[in-house]
């Protein structure tokens, strides 16, 4: 009895071990998809041509490869017709972590001036992609064009050629001659130029301009009750406290709003802001005020129409007023309406 106690308890050491192991392993982070290709070094064909392309490719991916695609540029062009031959051509690597295949093409002398790029891209099941190009060169002259872009995550296009960098350097390798190309990035005004390459390496330096930031529409409506009467239920007071103000008192001809949470005023004639810019430009150079009284017929229950800016923290909100109501109920309300 002793022996199988002890053998018991020896095996449930082993098995614990094994399940600390493998959950060990499930939680490794697994490395981004490597590819290699049969040769290490772009290829100069010169006028051979028409040139037959049987380059191999291996690819490893300890995430499981969810998606390969194969593009072919001509001088920078895609190739979108080829491009989806090959792409079609390397179906059935879905879920393997290693794959062999090769691109099998032909160059014609008609279809570039002075390269032909193979681009081999790599989506794994873990959401990581890896990008390696293959180029086979008219002749051995071509130069690198680096550009440096702020932001670093803008986007470089020439041709249908487009190359985005984390880190704000992106390289393409180009024959002598002059290139259109175009700067992007969200948020930035878009750049364009022409590079000129002429013999030697080039860098260019771009930085791109903010672009102006629309205003929001016009938000459903709001009402804030009477913080005076205590009535509030229906319209609750906290709602406008966001925007930085409290309707706190009113007569026969005009309602109070004043200042909550450090918040500043201005009065401004009417809505016509198209940009967050003009907006903050207004508010800056206008006069701030403590409080905003907007009229008010007390037998139609009718307001004026008022409108102010409104600068709570770094936030600004264009308020325009809408309605009103009186009722011994649910008490007196502000309804208005505001952008951002």
């Amino acid at each position: 009895m002793k022996t199988f106690k002890i053998l018991f308890a020896f095996i449930a050491v082993i098995a614990t071990t094994t399940i600390f192991t493998s959950c060990e392993d499930s939680e490794k982070d697994l490395a981004k998809p490597v590819i290699t290709f049969g040769t290490t070094t772009n290829q100069v064909i010169g006028d051979a041509l028409p040139y037959h392309v049987n380059l191999a490719v291996t690819v490893q991916a300890e995430g499981k490869i969810k998606l390969t695609t194969v593009r072919r540029y001509n001088d920078g062009t895609l190739d979108a017709v080829t491009t989806a031959k090959l792409t079609k051509d390397v179906d059935g690597d879905n879920g393997k972590t290693n794959f062999d295949f090769a691109i099998i093409d032909d160059i014609a002398s008609i279809e570039f001036n002075s390269s032909v790029r193979y681009e081999v891209v790599i989506d794994d099941k873990e959401g990581q992609q890896t990008v390696a190009e293959f180029i086979y060169l008219r002749s051995a002259e071509t130069y690198a064009v680096t550009f440096s872009v702020s932001p670093d995550n803008a986007t470089v296009t020439i041709g249908s050629e487009e190359k985005t960098s984390a880190d704000g350097n992106i390289v393409f390798h180009l024959a002598n001659g002059t290139y259109t190309y175009t700067v992007t990035a969200g948020g930035y005004l878009d750049a364009e130029g022409d590079v000129v390459v002429s013999g030697e390496a080039v860098t260019k330096i771009i930085t791109l301009m903010p672009s102006t930031s629309s205003l929001s529409a016009w938000s459903e409506s709001i009402k804030i009750g009477l913080h005076a009467t205590g009535v509030t239920a229906a319209f609750p007071i906290n709602g406008a406290y966001i925007y930085g103000f409290e309707y706190t008192s009113n007569t026969p001809t005009a309602i109070k709003l004043v200042p909550y949470n450090n918040a500043q005023f201005v009065i401004v004639n009417d809505d016509n802001y198209a940009t967050k810019e003009a907006l903050i430009a207004d508010y800056t150079s206008g006069n701030k005020v403590t409080e905003v009284l907007v009229d008010f017929d007390y037998n139609t229950k009718v307001y004026s129409k008022k409108y102010f800016i409104s600068k709570v923290g770094e936030n600004y909100f264009l308020i325009q007023s809408m309605a009103s109501k009186v009722n011994t109920t649910t008490g007196n309300y502000f309804e208005f309406q505001e952008k951002h």
